[in-house]
């Protein structure tokens, strides 16, 4: 089941329009780098902070985006067009259908992490030296499991909604209302979604961090699936 869910993911045109716009944001980022290194003689960064600054400034916004989109698209797509159907009359379990969906856009996530690692790290030492840190290393690894969190919302969000937009607005306006209820009450804010996902450069530093992500991991997990069979169910009676 894996493979398919992953050989699909990649044939989708969609996908690869949103990866192709992040590889020429990232490239164009890189550009701006050597160029204000080698024209403008300036030293914007030392030696290995543009591997992580790169990875700052794509969390900002696009990777989360990025997450959301194709997490929501692998199963409303499948929802709406009830091409699920076909996976449901595969004998397989249907546990089996869902973590291979999830494992498939994690999959992707860890690709293209993994390319940006490779890349800025290979600039940024032609320009300011090899600096690979264990630091560097686990900040990837926090970004990583924060966008695993962001695919197990968008896919349990999907259970509700039918358009990957709509889970866009929704997911930020949540993560809006998260931040608010942050600074309103103190004590949320520790474990609320919005300041878990804006400290992954931290996750490995603080144990309060890493146990709520831990959490939310079995707590959307084990939602997820659960809505997961009743769209089944759901689909199943409408035939």
């Amino acid at each position: 089941m894996y493979k398919i869910e992953l050989k699909k993911l990649f044939h989708k045109k969609s996908i690869k329009t949103l990866i192709f716009i992040y590889a020429v944001l990232f490239l164009g980022l890189i550009g701006i780098y050597i160029y204000g290194e080698t024209s403008l003689n300036l030293s914007i960064y030392n030696s290995g902070q543009f591997v992580l600054s790169s990875l700052n400034t794509m969390m900002a916004f696009m990777l989360p985006f990025m997450v959301i989109y194709i997490s929501s698209n692998t199963f409303v797509t499948e929802f709406k067009n009830q091409t699920i159907k076909n996976l449901y009359l595969l004998p397989v379990k249907k546990y089996e259908i869902y973590i291979a969906k999830l494992l498939s856009v994690q999959t992707l996530i860890a690709i293209v992490l993994m390319m940006q690692l490779v890349l800025s790290l290979v600039f940024g030492t032609i320009l300011d030296g090899f600096a690979l840190s264990l630091n560097t290393v686990t900040t990837y690894i926090g970004a990583f499991l924060v966008l695993g969190l962001i695919n197990l919302l968008s896919s349990l969000l999907s259970m509700f909604l039918n358009s990957s937009g709509m889970i866009i607005i929704v997911s930020y306006i949540g993560f809006m209302v998260f931040n608010v209820l942050g600074i309103i009450i103190p004590k949320l804010q520790v474990i609320s979604l919005g300041h878990i996902m804006g400290q992954y450069q931290m996750l490995f530093s603080s144990l309060t961090l890493l146990l709520s992500v831990v959490a939310y991991y079995i707590l959307f997990s084990v939602i997820g699936y659960q809505l997961f069979e009743k769209k089944e169910a759901m689909i199943c009676q409408s035939e």
